[in-house]
């Protein structure tokens, strides 16, 4: 049977520190898995002539930054400059519809509020699970 407690002691401690541990994870996978939904969300919008430019478009593993994890959805190497002048030529027609400038831009826009909720989500869920229904040690 579960109660609801928050641990206290050393065990409160140690559960907080595996806790934070655990959020990071989380959230590094979170982070993740939002970079790989952009780029398949933005493959459709990419411009296609040879099918370069959308071969080229890759996710990055999270990376911490100051407080932040960081994950870059784009084009590196030598495709990037290409890629960058794409992204920007709001002006131009592309050949085919629905492609065109600012394709990684406009999904990005799009997903911003589910990737917040998602792992709000997943954030709820861990403080349920180790703290709020953590079963009693003893009984």
């Amino acid at each position: 049977m579960s109660s609801k407690v928050f641990p206290h002691g050393d065990d409160g401690e140690k559960n907080l520190s595996a806790f934070g541990v655990q959020v990071r994870e989380m959230a590094a996978s979170a982070i993740f898995a939002a970079g790989h939904e952009l780029k398949n969300r933005a493959m459709p919008l990419t411009p296609k002539d040879t099918g370069a430019l959308r071969r080229s478009l890759n996710v990055s593993v999270p990376e911490p930054r100051g407080g932040t994890l960081t994950v870059t959805v784009g084009a590196d190497g030598r495709s990037a400059p290409y890629a960058l002048a794409v992204h920007e030529m709001t002006g131009a027609t592309f050949r085919e519809p629905g492609t065109g400038a600012k394709y990684l831009e406009r999904p990005f826009n799009q997903m911003q509020g589910e990737i917040v909720q998602q792992i709000a989500m997943q954030i709820h869920e861990m403080i349920k699970k180790n703290f709020i229904d953590k079963p009693r040690g003893g009984s």
